[in-house]
């Protein structure tokens, strides 16, 4: 069968409801249920003013929280280096370093309420990690997403993978479509060159990678792919951060798809806090935007116009498009974040390709055609006076 077309999926879905999924996979696993509980504090409780103070390992074992209206994250490291001393004697003395002093007494308190952890801290196993409250970001992300998300849910449903998928920005990216990571990840979707190019155009004026629904079809079909290689939809989603190959080789090594219990036991060099807490990340993202979906709707109604994607009939330049869109720069780029600085520039007579996609407000979609159509015409008619000449 013929993959749907960014066109025809977008076409779809204004004219249909989409197909709902009962949701993803929890897991019975303690792991999964741990860390969904200490995610959704940070993305749905404790904002940028907080700073918790927790075990690397257990996420249900939280030391402390620090909360201040400046300075707070110079402060949560003057705790987190004293906590760091208090764990290490632990190590040297046992259980009896719990009368060491009030930090240690801390310490012993939280730790005795799980017998594995407990275990871990006098094996001299704890990490700590301090971890900044995300609320605040949360609540941008979800203005930010408001124009777009129901279009990437819709078109997750059409690729076969769950409509929650769809909200995994939240965790990547914060749904920023310029966001870039120190190692070159770029777009909401975090897609590192290598992997975008496979699904998307990059160039130097050209970045789909940062088109929020172009992107997310090369999410849907990338995380398919996954779920066809590994099985199940927690191992699918954990190799969009860890990889494909690398999520095989922890369910070959284990001979097991179950995640919490790889996140417990396989220690391969590169399955660090990141990749192992991911899927929790996700879980906790659909509560938290369950709480907020009050929030969501108001922003989804202030932002109003519907969008559609409009394929090119035939190859135009970007200086055509851009003319034919009637719209100023500022506003095609929001529709349109992948054309980049340089197709405004150095880059405006380069072709786009027939089939191109472009991203307008529904409004605009009859007169762009229109406005297409007669460039299209005027070159043609130049062209054969030119001949004829």
């Amino acid at each position: 069968m013929k993959k749907a077309t960014l066109k025809l999926i977008v076409l779809a879905y204004a004219l249909s409801c989409f197909t709902c999924f009962a949701g993803l996979p929890q897991g019975s696993s303690n792991v999964l249920k741990e860390q969904k509980w200490f995610w959704t504090l940070v993305f749905g409780k404790f904002g940028s003013d907080t700073y918790l103070i927790h075990d690397r390992n257990h996420a249900q074992v939280i030391l402390d929280v620090v909360q201040k209206k400046r300075g707070v994250k110079t402060e949560a490291k003057k705790y987190f280096k004293r906590y760091q001393a208090a764990v290490k004697k632990f190590a040297t003395s046992g259980a009896s370093a719990e009368n060491l002093g009030a930090m240690e007494k801390r310490v012993a308190d939280v730790y005795r309420r799980d017998q594995n952890a407990w275990n871990d801290l006098i094996a001299g196993k704890v990490r700590l990690r301090l971890q900044r409250g995300m609320y605040d970001d949360f609540k941008i992300a979800l203005k930010r997403a408001a124009p777009y998300l129901e279009y990437k849910e819709y078109i997750f449903a059409q690729e076969g993978v769950p409509k929650e998928v769809a909200r995994l920005p939240f965790v990547e990216s914060m749904f920023s479509d310029s966001a870039k990571s120190h190692v070159g990840a770029v777009g909401m979707w975090q897609f590192m060159p290598y992997t975008g190019k496979k699904f998307m155009r990059i160039s130097r004026y050209i970045d789909e990678r940062r088109s929020p629904l172009k992107a997310a079809l090369a999410a849907a079909r990338y995380l398919k792919g996954n779920y066809n290689k590994l099985g199940t939809w927690p191992l699918a989603i954990t190799a969009y951060n860890h990889g494909p190959a690398g999520v095989a080789k922890a369910k070959k090594t284990h001979g097991t798809s179950d995640l919490g219990y790889l996140i417990k036991n396989y220690k391969g060099k590169s399955f660090g806090f990141a990749s192992k807490n991911f899927y929790g990340e996700l879980l906790a993202v659909q509560d938290v935007f369950a709480q907020n979906q009050g929030l969501y709707q108001e922003y989804s109604s202030a932002f109003g116009k519907k969008l559609d994607a409009i394929s090119l009939k035939q190859s135009m330049t970007i200086s055509q498009v851009i003319d034919a869109s009637g719209l100023g720069k500022a506003e095609f780029r929001r529709y349109n974040p992948d054309f980049l600085q340089p197709a405004f520039g150095k880059y405006r007579q380069r072709a786009l390709p027939q089939g191109f996609v472009v991203v307008l407000p529904r409004e605009k979609v009859t007169a762009f055609k229109d406005n297409a159509k007669n460039i299209l015409l005027k070159i043609a008619l130049s062209k054969n006076k030119n001949t004829r000449g």
